[in-house]
């Protein structure tokens, strides 16, 4: 009895609003699985869907079990197209139906539907003998058994009453009844379908007591309520559930533990909200554009906040509430202001950061995480076309999905030990990274999170069916582990970074730099070249891909890190390890005590990256010299010669560079011990 245009505008809600838990309603026959002459697909929670039968029936009833799993499921087009069947009957047991479960089944006159069902769609049934036959209805109401199916908009204004023994209200059955203004429901009612009174513009009061355990997605969406009753028991407020409403206050009972996305969004009305400490999970958008809500207290609990959740708010306007740029609420980091630029640190005390908190920004090219941040939104940084440096916390256990995705300045990464899990298109469109790192800790991948991307990006076309792989991306893991696996599986080059040619004294010299990986994200040892290592000594390389902010020593103590190739202090270094000793020396300290072999390093131009390199040229040569004699007799600072500012570099950092000689003072004996190394080095040659 609605009108075609009618289901026409609601089709664009009906795919999200139709699943009531994790498994999709969606049906796939690829996945169908046949007992006899019954098709059916094994859900993730281990039951059953029913997705339809082989052979001609006038009557049917739906087996409680296939192959020892309960049935709970009735998946979509189950029975469609089925024209002799006239009788159908749902066991208990099911609890959702596809809203074109029954599409073309045109003969069906009996429908018999089970008191569990907490969800099902009149669509289709409406092309079915029962839905045709007038006396199936009551003054413009369609029952199903204990479920309220359909209405006739005509034929439904002011106050309506639902009868007694009424289990359900389904999805849309009171859509469009414009001049309805009150809904009585009985005690019976357990459950209330998806945009079941979606824009019935009058209502303005409901009973909504506490024997109701779902409303569903949408259900009293734009429908002019100034008073809500969230029933006691329900574990989740589903999305865009009371959107839009003229609701001033509400209290959320302490039965629930998820607030769906959009819940609240545009309820102008709103002024405070209090969050109970049973709620784990904010989604997207739940108060956007509430534009009053001035008051929020959120619960310690909260271990999952989505993407723009108080955009909008006079919480959010509130200058007072944001800290260089960044919006926080306690330990919470909420949002971030499109302007920010440049490196972005993240104070510490913060424990979550929401999803999408810097999503877009191209403006942002670093990030320094705290490491007391324990959770990190999905897609936090996604389409950040410029980050080309994170620093990540430790204390993370879960790659989100999305987190990176779009961040073509990445080039190379380490994934933070105590990770476990990579989530779906985590690096999805990161077309520039070609080595990313990770630990032995991480046991699952999602799907395309690593290594994958979309040929089309960015140029608006239609998304392909199969994306491409990053070309020369490497993969660096531990032999044996699920990192090897990904590789190996998706065809990405593996790196074994448990071969001993190549880590053969990682942890001996991590213990003598007082280096912990767990507290110093990205922290890696290599040989520098393998035909420098024989039984007497290693050279090693000692990076990181932190940024640093010309912080040159403070993870490396003594030894001095410089980048190949650049003009400012960063994260690369060289130290030689004596196996025999277990003793470490900078570079400078080997060739003083003749460690044997050091001639090959040095032709070999590493000399350039040793201490005493004032002038930052890459040579260390009499330039250095005479430099650093002019700058003790204060005729010259060698300040002068870095490319950033003097108030952003450490004096006592600077001074290890002079300190040539490493007694602690930086004096004419520097430049005379450098002015010996160069006599040495020249004889050596």
């Amino acid at each position: 009895m609605k009108k075609l245009l009618a289901l026409a505008l609601t089709l664009s809600l009906l795919f999200s609003a139709i699943s009531i838990i994790s498994v999709s309603a969606e049906y796939d026959p690829s996945d169908n699985l046949v007992s006899g002459d019954y098709k059916y697909e094994i859900l993730e929670d281990g039951t059953a869907a029913f997705n339809g039968y082989i052979g001609i029936h006038e009557k049917f009833t739906v087996p409680e079990e296939i192959e020892g799993l309960k049935v709970t499921k009735i998946h979509r087009l189950a029975f469609a197209e089925k024209k002799n069947l006239k009788s159908v009957t749902i066991p208990e047991g099911v609890t959702y139906i596809g809203f074109d479960a029954f599409a073309g089944c045109t003969n069906l006159e009996e429908i018999n539907l089970p008191d569990s069902l907490q969800n099902m769609h009149y669509m289709y049934i409406d092309q079915s003998a029962y839905y045709r036959n007038p006396d199936n209805w009551e003054n413009g109401v369609l029952y199903v058994s204990n479920h309220l199916v359909d209405t006739d908009p005509k034929k439904i204004s002011g106050t309506f009453e639902v009868k007694e023994g009424t289990v359900s209200i389904t999805m849309l059955a009171f859509d469009g009844c414009k001049d309805l203004t009150e809904v009585v429901l009985p005690d019976s009612l357990k459950y209330i379908g998806g945009s079941a009174f979606r824009d019935c513009d009058t209502l303005t009061k409901i009973n909504l007591h506490d024997n109701i355990t779902l409303i569903d997605r949408y259900a009293f969406s734009n429908c002019p309520l100034t008073e809500i009753h969230i029933p006691n028991g329900i574990t989740t407020i589903e999305g865009g559930a009371f959107r839009g409403t003229l609701i001033t206050e509400i209290t959320i009972p302490t039965s629930v533990e998820r607030i769906g996305d959009s819940v609240f969004q545009n309820c102008d009305g709103l002024t405070e909200i209090t969050i109970p400490e049973t709620v784990k999970v904010i989604d997207d958008y739940a108060f956007l554009n509430c534009e009053n809500l001035a008051s929020v207290t959120l619960p310690e609990s909260l271990d999952n906040l989505g993407y723009a959740v108080f955009s909008g708010t006079a919480y959010a306007n509130d200058e007072n509430n944001w800290e260089d740029g960044l919006l926080y609420y306690k330990d919470m980091l909420l949002d971030s202001k499109g302007e920010i630029s440049g490196n972005v640190n993240i104070k510490d005390g913060t424990r979550i950061i929401a999803a999408n908190a810097f999503g877009d920004n191209d403006n942002i090219d670093s990030v320094n995480i705290s490491q007391s941040v324990e959770i990190i939104g999905r897609g936090c940084f996604s389409a950040c076309e410029n980050l080309k440096s994170v620093k990540l916390s430790n204390n993370i256990t879960e790659i989100p999905s999305r987190l990176f995705s779009g961040c073509l300045g990445l080039e190379n990464f380490t994934i933070p030990e105590n990770v476990k899990a990579i989530g779906d298109n985590a690096f999805f469109n990161c077309l520039n990274l070609k080595y990313i790192v990770i630990p032995e800790s991480v046991e699952n991948f999602g799907t395309d999170s690593v290594g994958y991307y979309n040929p089309y990006y960015g140029d608006g076309s239609a998304i392909p069916l199969e994306y491409s792989k990053v070309e020369d991306l490497v993969i660096a893991g531990y032999k044996g582990t699920a990192a090897e696996k990904y590789a190996k599986e998706h065809g990405f080059t593996f790196e074994d970074l448990s071969a001993p040619t190549v880590y053969k004294y990682k942890d001996r010299v991590l213990e003598l730099l007082e280096i912990s990986e767990n507290e110093n994200d990205s922290i890696h040892l290599a040989h520098y070249n393998e035909e420098y290592e024989n039984e007497d000594f290693a050279l090693i390389k000692v990076y990181s891909n932190m940024f640093l902010e010309a912080d040159f020593t403070y993870y490396f103590g003594d030894y001095t890190m410089y980048e190949e190739n650049t003009s400012a202090p960063a994260r690369f270094g060289y130290v030689v390890y004596i196996p025999k000793e277990n003793k470490l020396y900078s570079l400078v300290e080997a060739y003083e005590q003749n460690v044997q072999g050091l001639d090959a390093v040095f032709k070999a131009g590493i000399l350039g990256n040793l201490t005493g390199d004032v002038n930052f040229d890459l040579k260390l040569n009499v330039r250095d010299a005479t430099l650093l004699q002019k700058h003790i007799a204060g005729l010259e600072s060698y300040y002068e010669n870095y490319n950033i500012a003097k108030k952003d570099l450490n004096t006592t950092h600077a001074d290890k560079i002079a300190d040539f000689n490493k007694d602690g003072k930086v004096n004419v004996r520097d430049a005379t011990a450098i002015q010996k190394r160069i006599a040495g080095y020249k004889e050596a040659q």
